[in-house]
């Protein structure tokens, strides 16, 4: 078997196979990004997507194994996405600029093991699934950014450590099974919610709203870090029985560990209440523009 070839038909469209498989088509001009990506690392890449292929996969639960996981203790959890790395890198986000002190101990936290903190990664870069009538968004982001995202999270974690899915509060990994796991979380119980108010504000279809009380916490839409001190502070005048939902980028990954350490639970939960909004609105068939749900509120 070849393991690259192309597949041209009378129509004019025209399809990139590897290894047999279909990853993407395209008519009259291949895509820019795909010329950007060697076979090699196209190769290097699809194994991945080859469930017993040989290749390191750290050990990761699943996003069904994660909720569960939160819903029988009462541990926190602290998530990586590509925001986070894009700090750990030296870069900057649309809703946080590089800061160094931040960016160390993002470095540091994620190799680290906490008895009850949970360090989440993103468990689709390690184990995907081969979807080929994605978007060509999607696919770009696909074979160009998460290979490399994929080679700085080796780089970067305790291949001995237990992690579990990042991905259990973006919009792409949720399901109505998903959500229902969240709202138990909280269910009937005290939370404090630590995000910025204007996303507050224009939420319609709210998470949150079988909670028994909310505190609101509100920190800036933009470089929630710089806010640390005072937040920190804030929360440590509510009892210890007190949720912390963390909705406020990268700053939430630290902020679980640091409130963790202080004797409550925190939940780096991200975009799950944009999520859900955005979710029950689909289901409602009203208008959404996804176009903007990552940028900032």
């Amino acid at each position: 078997m070849k393991i690259f070839f192309k597949k041209r038909h009378p129509s004019g469209l025209r399809e990139i196979y590897l290894c047999g498989i279909k990853i993407f088509s395209y008519r009259k001009r291949i895509p820019g990004w795909f010329q950007m990506v060697s076979y090699e690392d196209l190769l290097a890449d699809f194994l991945y997507y080859v469930p017993n292929s040989d290749v390191f996969r750290p050990k990761i639960l699943n996003i069904s194994q994660t909720l569960d996981k939160l819903l029988h203790s009462r541990n926190s959890i602290a998530r990586y996405g590509d925001g986070e790395m894009e700090i750990m890198n030296g870069g900057k986000i649309p809703f946080q600029d590089y800061d160094a002190e931040l960016a160390n101990r993002l470095k540091s936290i994620i190799k680290t093991s906490y008895s009850n903190v949970m360090l989440g990664i993103p468990y689709t870069y390690f184990f995907p699934k081969f979807l080929p009538e994605r978007s060509e968004e999607i696919k770009q982001w696909n074979y160009t950014r998460i290979p490399k995202y994929r080679r700085d999270f080796l780089q970067c974690i305790d291949k001995g450590l237990e992690y579990c899915a990042a991905e259990i509060s973006t919009f792409y990994g949720a399901s109505s099974e998903t959500y229902e796991m969240f709202r138990k979380l909280w269910n009937g119980k005290n939370i404090a919610i630590v995000t910025c108010k204007s996303l507050w504000d224009k939420i319609e279809y709210n998470i949150f709203d079988n909670a028994r009380k909310i505190h609101n916490i509100w920190v800036p839409n933009k470089n929630a870090w710089s806010d640390t001190e005072r937040v920190i502070q804030d929360v440590c005048k509510l009892p210890k029985d007190v949720i912390i939902i963390l909705m406020c980028g990268p700053a939430a990954t630290v902020w679980a560990v640091d409130l963790a350490k202080r004797g409550y639970r925190a939940l780096d939960i991200g975009h799950v209440l944009k999520g859900y909004d955005l979710y029950m609105k689909t289901a409602m068939n009203k208008d959404t523009d996804r176009s903007s749900f990552y940028a900032p509120d």
